[in-house]
């Protein structure tokens, strides 16, 4: 073994090496499709890995490693468990806010630093949320299981945000079912963007996965519309969102709203005969948003308390 390296070194770049052996694809591919996916990668630097010379460290190699299990089929965490932890914290790539949502930008920064901060260490990988629209065509309920990972030593909080259409004048009720416990909690001043902190069963290691189930109730005096958005500041791989509605109150048009890459766009969406509830799937998406709009026949009825 040659001066400097260690067995963990060592490990690394055989689990790497042979994954992307049995996969099949090159380096130079590798890159090719890093790039495409926002997080650049010098050649030198993937042979470097792979050949035990240097091996990844740090919140952006832990990034760059995620997306590499990705792209070569792996499961989550085979290839970042062997990162070593990193020494000193860095900066993940900027969480880049949707261009809609500009406008909301300072009350969302302002919410985010009133819970505490500091939340810019785990990124989400996938997310699978639920919607229940009442009869009224309000959403009732939201259910979402999410999963992260953790960029840097010590993650322990996870942020948890919802946009109102209207100030609202009531806070949602949240219940985290598993994977953790509510901290501390925050309505704006201008009643349209609520905050929560999740407290995780453990403090997280860098490369570490974990999953968090919430659900919020969502009342009368906390007004969403006749819509559903999901936001995204960064690239997930698995985005599912299920959105359902009663069957004693359908509505007349359902509109598919998707911003992604630049550019905004909405569809219509037909609810497929004899159901009651639509859902939408993305992989490697973000940043953006994707949602539904819809109108429920009654076109004064926008959810919004009188």
């Amino acid at each position: 073994m040659s001066a400097g390296r260690t067995e963990s070194d060592n490990t690394f770049a055989r689990a790497f090496g042979a994954a992307v052996d049995n996969s099949g694809l090159t380096l130079t591919s590798l890159v090719t499709s890093m790039t495409e996916r926002g997080i650049p990668m010098a050649l030198a630097t993937l042979s470097s890995w792979r050949s035990g010379a240097r091996r990844p460290s740090g919140p952006r190699s832990v990034e760059a490693v995620t997306e590499i299990e990705d792209l070569l089929g792996l499961r989550a965490g085979q290839l970042t468990s062997l990162v070593r932890p990193p020494t000193r914290l860095g900066a993940v790539s900027p969480a880049r806010v949707p261009v809609w949502e500009q406008d909301g930008r300072v009350q969302i920064e302002e919410t985010l630093a009133a819970l505490g901060g500091g939340f810019g260490d785990a990124r989400q990988l996938s997310a699978n949320v639920v919607n229940d629209v009442g009869t009224d065509g309000c959403v009732v309920r939201r259910s979402s299981r999410w999963l992260y990972q953790a960029v840097a030593p010590a993650v322990s909080r996870l942020p948890g945000l919802l946009l109102s259409v209207e100030p609202a004048t009531q806070a949602p009720a949240v219940d985290i079912v598993a994977g953790g416990s509510l901290g501390r909690q925050c309505l704006h001043p201008s009643g349209m963007v609520y905050g929560v902190v999740i407290e995780l069963e453990r403090p997280l290691n860098a490369g570490e996965t974990t999953m968090v189930e919430l659900d919020v109730d969502v009342p009368a005096g906390f007004p969403t519309g006749q819509t559903v958005d999901y936001h995204l500041t960064r690239s997930v791989r698995d985005l599912v969102i299920w959105t359902r509605f009663s069957p004693e109150s359908l509505p007349v048009w359902i509109g598919e709203y998707e911003e992604h890459e630049g550019r905004s766009s909405v569809a219509d969406k037909q609810l497929p005969l004899g159901t009651t509830s639509v859902h939408q799937a993305r992989r490697d998406f973000g940043p953006g948003v994707l949602g539904l709009r819809w109108e429920m026949g009654d076109e004064d009825d926008l959810c919004i308390p009188h």
